[in-house]
């Protein structure tokens, strides 16, 4: 899948993995106002063949910067997640990786001070929050299944998410840095079943937004909740584009507007075999 951020001038930047000579790197480009400017060239940070970069993640910092992070296997296909930054002119590959085999499936979120946070999953262990301290990165792990999710809450405290597959449960804690521990920041949300892709976002009041996918027996279907400090709130409703059994909705991405409306986009594949996911995109009214 491809990242795309909007720039400080207005101007979207995608970022997508493309197949060159064997492997993938990631590719990056800029729509100026009438074209797309290619001239960041390709990142890759583990070399020789087999070595594939992919899901790329971009968050834009208020100078104009942005960063990427991306996932990339090495020879051997154990994969771990790269960082750099746009400076303007070139990479600022000084970041490098946050040294955690297995890490893939980042999310990538710049703190107050312009620094990247990095959530990852894990294939070989659970999943963890990696945040750079200026020189290096501080990386704790924690119990998780699947695709943590991130974001920042009103006093800029980094929340993550993690998945219980045993209850189907999702908890939303908040990262202390001096103990390097977490505390809960909301309610655990129990699931329908089989929950994944949790992400989340907080609204312009401090409130938690929390979207996933979970199963009803016969298909999945994406879901949003608002914690309101005290307890969920998850009337929006079941939020699937297409009817019928067999029409999974999965991978949500979750943002809130500057006037704090959730909105949503989400893969969702129709019911005949071999049919190829759609990205549908809604905004609430509720």
């Amino acid at each position: 899948p491809a990242a795309v951020a909007v720039a400080a001038d207005d101007n979207p930047v995608v970022a997508w993995p493309e197949y060159s000579t064997g492997d993938s790197d990631i590719h990056v480009a800029k729509w100026t106002g009438t074209a797309w400017d290619t001239f960041f060239g390709q990142l890759s940070a583990v070399q020789g063949s087999g070595t594939d970069a992919a899901q790329p993640r971009l968050a834009m910092a208020p100078s104009g910067q942005f960063f990427l992070a991306w996932a990339e296997n090495s020879q051997t296909y154990a994969t771990s997640v790269y960082v750099a930054r746009w400076t303007g002119m070139s990479w600022d590959l000084s970041y490098a990786g946050i040294t955690q085999l297995g890490a893939l499936q980042p999310t990538l979120r710049l703190s107050p001070a312009g620094q990247p946070n990095v959530t990852w999953a894990s294939s070989s262990d659970g999943g963890g929050l990696s945040r750079w301290t200026g020189s290096a990165w501080a990386s704790t792990r924690f119990p998780n299944f699947g695709v943590v999710g991130l974001a920042f809450d009103s006093m800029q405290t980094p929340l993550v998410t993690s998945t219980n597959t045993s209850t189907d449960a999702i908890a939303v804690s908040a990262y202390g840095a001096p103990s390097d521990s977490f505390s809960p920041a909301a309610l655990p949300f129990t699931t329908a079943g089989s929950p994944a892709g949790a992400r989340l976002a907080v609204d312009s009041v401090g409130q938690i937004l929390l979207a996933w996918s979970d199963s009803d027996g016969t298909t999945r279907n994406v879901h949003l909740a608002r914690f309101d400090g005290t307890k969920w709130d998850s009337s929006f409703g079941i939020i699937s584009a297409i009817d019928g059994p067999n029409s999974p909705a999965a991978n949500p991405t979750l943002l809130v507007t500057q006037d704090g409306v959730p909105v949503l986009a989400w893969d969702e594949t129709d019911s005949p075999v071999g049919s190829k996911p759609s990205t549908f995109i809604w905004k609430s009214n509720h």
